[in-house]
């Protein structure tokens, strides 16, 4: 019939590529059950070890001593004792992934640096990679406690002298501790230049956030015929469409240089 229609060369092409094109058809309908049985195991693995943490929302000043799967960018502004502002969008933020059982891998992008002062070059940051392992953690039901290690580095990739010199590596400890609606979460770190130490110094650097979080999800009164807003302590397991997160946070930083 087709040949009412078409000439003999299409005909001809149409012939030698029809087990190609079929084969290509197969492949791709073998190859989708096997995707989706991949990205259904990593969801179910990361999801199960967040699970047995608490549910606390990342801090803004420093890291979070918890693991977390997430896309993030921050968008930052500084204001100087000169009252100079500096702007820093993104944050150094990125990638966070779970690809093993306790094992967290983030790739974050150098942030980009723009200044009130004249004076001062724009320009991007440093890129930054980190590696984290949670050895201890207990959700909210279980002691509502995280403890990890994670090991950071640098490339310098900024611009403009608005990132370091010399590429760096920085070990660094985490602990973090709930008490009901309440939790802290403190770091403690250094950053090691790998050449010009002389110059640039060692850096000891010590963060900690207390911030009071809770959660508001649809709930249902005594008499169960109303749903209203109710408060309680972020679990993991929420609806996410339904909560809403309200954070307050405190951050204590301090540190020293040129050991």
């Amino acid at each position: 019939m087709l040949s009412w229609f078409l000439p003999q060369e299409i005909l001809e092409v149409l012939m030698r590529r029809t087990p190609v094109l079929l084969l290509s058809l197969l492949t791709c309908c073998v190859s989708l059950p096997a995707q989706d049985s991949f990205t259904a195991r990593w969801a179910q693995r990361a999801t199960e070890t967040q699970n047995r943490q608490p549910a606390w929302p990342p801090p803004l000043v420093t890291t979070y001593v918890g693991l977390i799967e997430v896309g993030r960018a921050d968008f930052i502004r500084q204001t100087a004792s000169n009252n100079v502002q500096t702007w820093n969008l993104d944050g150094g933020k990125g990638l966070n992934l779970i690809p093993l059982a306790n094992t967290e891998v983030d790739t974050n992008l150098p942030g980009f640096f723009e200044h009130s002062s004249p004076k001062v070059a724009d320009g991007a940051g440093d890129m930054s990679f980190v590696l984290k392992y949670r050895f201890l953690a207990g959700n909210a039901r279980h002691g509502s406690y995280v403890a990890s290690a994670f090991l950071s580095s640098t490339i310098p990739t900024g611009s403009y002298k608005n990132g370091a010199a010399d590429a760096t590596v920085g070990p660094n400890i985490g602990l973090g501790k709930g008490f009901g609606w309440f939790d802290v979460q403190t770091t403690l770190g250094a950053s090691l230049p790998v050449e010009d130490t002389l110059k640039l110094g060692r850096t000891i650097a010590w963060n900690t956030a207390a911030q009071p979080s809770c959660c508001m999800r649809r709930g249902r009164r005594a008499d169960r015929h109303r749903q209203v807003p109710q408060l309680q302590p972020c679990h993991h397991g929420h609806d996410p469409v339904s909560v809403l997160v309200l954070q307050l946070q405190i951050a204590f930083c301090g540190g020293s240089r040129g050991f």
